[in-house]
């Protein structure tokens, strides 16, 4: 599994889904009330968690997409 995930991109994301998460479980504040679609968030913020730890992405690679400057 080649990286197609460059620096930015990967602190973009870690930053994103740490937010996401804590949005999710409520230990920050909602930009949306009620949270109907918490287990969603959670989904989305795992999910870029995952791919910013192992630094790569598999929409990225169906797509032929790389933002990694090797």
């Amino acid at each position: 599994m080649k990286p197609n995930l460059g620096h930015l991109d990967q602190l973009l994301r870690s930053t994103v889904g740490v937010l996401l998460l804590l949005s999710a479980t409520e230990l920050i504040p909602a930009i949306w009330p009620d949270m109907p679609l918490a287990p969603l968030v959670l989904v989305v913020g795992g999910f870029l968690i995952a791919t910013s730890l192992v630094r790569f992405c598999p929409i990225y690679w169906l797509l032929g997409v790389s933002s990694d400057r090797v």
